[in-house]
């Protein structure tokens, strides 16, 4: 969970209240990424192929998460501070969807546009073969990194979890 700090002029009771509130419902989490239901055609799960990205598995790392996160963090969690309405589970959870809604976003944005070339040049054959077939809804550069069917990018999302369950 991300942490706070409030300056308080006066005795802020009242907030120091509100704060211990939201404190308490830390059962609360947002997990933003590939989850299980995402899966390519061939059934091979995104999250592995975001893995395999992100820390260079096959490829050299390209840390897509780790930047936008890196970047990002902070924004997300003004905004949860800013969206939480009332003292309680629901508003928390409502500012913890709308940070998710962000965060994916801002994940996309980073593939999206993350510096063309570095590719081997096999893949690079691969995406041109497979722009010329047709296999791929919009041709791409082949020297593009992270996008090739775009199924990796349309696949980031999030959940926000209540006592481990959704």
């Amino acid at each position: 969970m991300p942490t706070f700090r409030v300056d308080v002029k006066g005795n802020g009771s009242k907030l120091k209240d509100k704060l211990r509130k939201i404190a308490a419902l830390d059962d609360l989490e947002l997990k933003v990424g590939f989850f299980e239901n995402a899966r390519y055609p061939d059934g091979t799960p995104v999250a592995v192929v975001a893995y395999k990205n992100e820390y260079g598995a096959d490829v050299p790392p390209r840390p897509f998460m780790k930047r936008t996160a890196q970047r990002r963090m902070k924004n997300w969690a003004r905004g949860v501070a800013k969206n939480i309405r009332r003292a309680d589970r629901a508003s928390l959870k409502r500012a913890y969807e709308m940070a998710g809604q962000v965060a994916v976003g801002d994940v996309k944005r980073t593939i999206k546009d993350w510096p063309p070339g570095g590719n081997a040049p096999s893949t690079v054959a691969a995406k041109a073969r497979r722009a010329r077939s047709g296999k791929n809804l919009v041709p791409i550069n082949p020297e593009t990194v992270l996008i090739d069917t775009g199924k990796m990018i349309s696949s980031v999302a999030y959940e926000v979890k209540t006592n481990g369950r959704t």
